[in-house]
């Protein structure tokens, strides 16, 4: 196998707001001589991170906005604790099959088994069943969650329940209650809480970067220590309420989580905007599709449906975390209906 740079950051512990802007700037260091990064940062305080596609009015309560802690991260899924306790490990790869060949719908199952079996070499009982989390034991241990940019480079961000679990306080959610627990009705737990013993964050991330150059053929040079992210970048992280001129469905229970739909109709009845927002994954060029493709359609029904199967059943716009485009369909023309 033939050895491929790679490299590797490591923070002392840091705020929040500061590691995801590292995480989000590491894609910008890939290129043919480096295909792969791992940052890694142990977080210090309290802060509620919700993924890059939820819509904040649905997703978190008045609590959590009022906070100031409220941030937002550049990978999709749903909102998770980060702060005191939490490990987090930002994996940017040249394109979905840098590491292993890697079918258009297995993003997930193929890029976590690095750090999968990093945490079983550090000593944790860790597996994967095909969800957005990796278990320690049977237990949601590990929040995963991907993004993919116009140029196909992959981010992975790892939330590591270290001494703490990464669950949200339900006085920080503003969905609904859902038909089904999340996480299959799993609670989310902790290393300490499973092992009865304490684990260095520095130890996990040494294995998990050890496992990725035995597997892969990677070779990491020292540590290196991260540059500060400037203000634009850290405030790029604070999650504001995003006000639009669309009128939106009600979120919609899907796979993961919700999904919801916003859309705006032009004097001519025409489709002028649209755009999606959940707990859903998918490609950042996406949901610049679908609003290009909407645009202009008339708010029919049989326009919507050709939109959404013409979109969202192809590998390029795969989306993770819906189960069909049916729930799709719903959400817009309940967005459809507002609009009228």
């Amino acid at each position: 196998m033939a050895m491929r740079d790679a490299c590797l950051e490591v923070s002392p512990p840091i705020a929040a707001d500061a590691a995801l802007a590292a995480g989000a700037a590491l894609r910008s260091q890939l290129g043919p001589a480096l295909p792969v990064a791992l940052y890694a940062a142990p977080l210090t305080g309290e802060a509620v991170v919700a993924g890059a596609y939820q819509r904040t009015q649905d997703a978190l309560s008045a609590h959590a906005l009022s906070s100031g802690s409220a941030l937002r991260r550049a990978t999709g899924g749903v909102t998770v604790r980060a702060g005191d306790g939490i490990g987090y490990l930002a994996l940017a790869l040249e394109d979905a099959s840098t590491l292993m060949r890697c079918p258009p719908r297995a993003i997930l199952n193929r890029n976590v088994r690095g750090v999968l079996q990093g945490l079983r070499a550090a000593g944790a009982e860790t597996n994967y069943f095909g969800r957005d989390y990796l278990a320690f034991g049977v237990l949601p241990g590990v929040y995963v969650a991907w993004a993919r940019d116009e140029q196909g480079r992959m981010l992975l961000e790892f939330f590591i329940g270290i001494e703490r679990d990464f669950r949200v306080d339900d006085a920080d959610c503003a969905y609904p209650e859902p038909p089904e627990p999340p996480f299959r009705g799993r609670t989310p737990t902790c290393l300490t809480a499973v092992h009865g013993r304490s684990f260095a964050f520095e130890e996990v991330v040494a294995a998990i970067a050890d496992t990725h150059a035995q597997q892969f053929g990677l070779r990491f040079g020292e540590p290196t220590s991260p540059s500060a992210p400037d203000d634009e970048a850290l405030r790029g992280r604070k999650l504001r309420i995003r006000e639009d001129e669309l009128s939106w469905s009600s979120p919609q229970p899907e796979a993961i989580g919700f999904v919801s739909a916003g859309v705006a109709v032009d004097d001519a009845g025409a489709i002028a905007d649209a755009r999606l927002a959940g707990d859903f994954m998918l490609s950042e060029a996406t949901e610049q599709t679908l609003a290009e493709r909407a645009r202009g359609l008339p708010a029919d029904d049989a326009p919507l449906v050709g939109l959404v199967n013409g979109l969202y059943t192809n590998d390029a716009h795969f989306i993770e975390g819906v189960k069909d485009t049916g729930s799709i369909l719903r959400v817009l023309r309940d967005a459809l209906a507002a609009a009228r």
